[in-house]
This record gives C-alpha cells, sequence and structure tokens, in this order.
C-alpha cells in the first residue's frame, strides 16, 4: 500500500512539474511576442530596417552574447524568425534559466536612451507584464485540459 501511495505521489509530483514547465515556457513565449511587437501594431519596438527585432537570440543559461551583430547592408530589410527562439524555450528544463538578449549593437541604446534621446523601454516595461503572461498561460493551459 505504501509503495502505491508513493508511487502516485511521485506522478502526481512529476504532473506538477511538467505543467509548471508549460506554463513557464508559454510565458516566456508570450514575453518575446510582447517585446517583438513593433511600434506600428501597437507596441513599442520601433522598426525601421527590421535590424533590431531580427537580432533577437535566446540561450539556455549564461548566454554571454556577443553585441556587436551589425547590418551588412543599412538600407536592407531583415527578417525575424521566432523558430530558434522557441525551439530554445522548449529545449529549457525547469531548472534552466533562459536569457533572451537583443544582439544588434544600438539595442541598449535604443532601450534606455542615448545622446538626450528618450529610451523606448520596450523591454523593460514587457518585464513589468510577466505576472500576466505566467497568468495568461496558466489559463490557456488550463483550458485546453479542461481544469
Amino acid at each position: 500500500m505504501a509503495d502505491s501511495y508513493t508511487a502516485q505521489v511521485d506522478k502526481d509530483v512529476a504532473a506538477i512539474k511538467e505543467l509548471m514547465l508549460a506554463v513557464r515556457n508559454k510565458a516566456i513565449e508570450y514575453q518575446v511576442d510582447d517585446m517583438q511587437t513593433p511600434v506600428g501594431a501597437g507596441g513599442r519596438l520601433r522598426v525601421d530596417t527590421n535590424f533590431l527585432r531580427a537580432s533577437l537570440r535566446a540561450a539556455i543559461g549564461d548566454a554571454n552574447f556577443v553585441l556587436t551583430f551589425k547590418p551588412d547592408d543599412p538600407k536592407a530589410r531583415y527578417t525575424y524568425n521566432p523558430d530558434e527562439v522557441v525551439l530554445v524555450i522548449a529545449k529549457a528544463e525547469l531548472s534552466d534559466p533562459v536569457e533572451v538578449v537583443y544582439t544588434a549593437n544600438y539595442a541598449e541604446a535604443r532601450e534606455f536612451g542615448s545622446r538626450g534621446q528618450a529610451g523606448d523601454r520596450w523591454v523593460g516595461l514587457s518585464a513589468q507584464r510577466w505576472k500576466q503572461n505566467v497568468d495568461r498561460a496558466a489559463n490557456e493551459l488550463k483550458s485546453r485540459r479542461g481544469s
């Protein structure tokens, strides 16, 4: 009897961890979507050539990205492909920190401001919505599971 109880507790704990991972990872995806929303679509990310938006990278743990990614052609149009970021998020375990970074050489100046120009604060303001993104992810997963 004790063995079956222990097995049930282990099963329940595994299910809870799985759900926590799903909520955390979905919330990160929402966070990235929020940060990546251009001004023209109601977000705070200014988009000209799309280079800054396309420079977003993700890694598990401390990525130590080098912030020197520069456009080869300043007049070219760039495309953001979320697949790389989504793949990194999907590979992350519950205990893994996920780091998401803009690697464009001017991202920090755009976020915080520079040379008397105010920053756009698209990352900082998005970070303030973390709890909302977690709640949204939890509610979505609950509704999918029917609970």
